[in-house]
């Protein structure tokens, strides 16, 4: 399934669920797979410490310290300061676009990574949650936490094996990095959603 999802829209981000798939496989409890992802990014920041020491190689500093820790913290100030007083009100997506006229003449993490950063061809990802605010203020926030709040209930339902939890938590990290309908179609939460109702799900065993 994730690869059939990495060839249709050749997304690095999906790709990388294929090694979490194998990383999370091992471990009974949630805790485990909890602990063996702190380990892992623990072990990750040193190793980029000593590459950056060493030989003055910033691979992983920047891949796993910058871009998870500081990166996203930074872009969502960019985004405030840009759409506080002028949201969107969802008119970037499908959906909001049968109400309200769009006013810019790109997406909004083109326009930002663009425009705003100045730096071409620079996409400016950033989450669900942020696309709430930019969408509708603190009103798109409330809104789009509910529905991050729905999607885990559904899967919680589900009752999804725990071998399979580094499928759901690629997902955690799409939240972080996606607009939702980009999540819902082009990262295949929709599907897989309906993947693991009728193939994961533990009471089908």
């Amino acid at each position: 399934m994730i690869t059939f999802i990495f060839l249709v829209g050749a997304l690095k981000s999906v790709f990388i669920g294929m090694f979490a798939v194998v990383l999370f496989y091992y471990g009974k409890k949630f805790i485990d797979k909890v602990y063996i992802l702190l380990y892992l990014f623990l072990f990750l920041c040193i190793l980029g410490i000593i590459f950056y020491v060493i030989n003055g190689n910033t691979f992983f500093v920047n891949s796993f310290v910058r871009r998870i820790l500081f990166i996203p913290p930074m872009l969502d100030n960019i985004y405030y300061d840009t759409f506080n007083e002028q949201p969107l009100y969802w008119s970037h997506n499908p959906f909001g676009s049968l109400f309200f006229d769009y006013p810019l003449s790109k997406l909004p993490n083109m326009y930002v990574g663009e425009s705003i950063l100045d730096k071409d061809g620079m996409s400016a990802n950033v989450g669900i949650v942020t696309e709430g605010f930019f969408s509708f203020g603190y009103i798109g926030v409330f809104v789009h936490s509910i529905l991050v709040c729905l999607i885990f209930s559904i899967l919680k339902r589900i009752d999804i094996k725990p071998m399979f939890f580094g499928i759901v938590f690629v997902y955690i990290y799409y939240i972080n990095t996606s607009f939702f309908t980009v999540l819902l179609v082009t990262h295949g939460l929709l599907f897989f959603i309906l993947y693991s109702y009728f193939f994961l799900n533990k009471n089908y065993d």
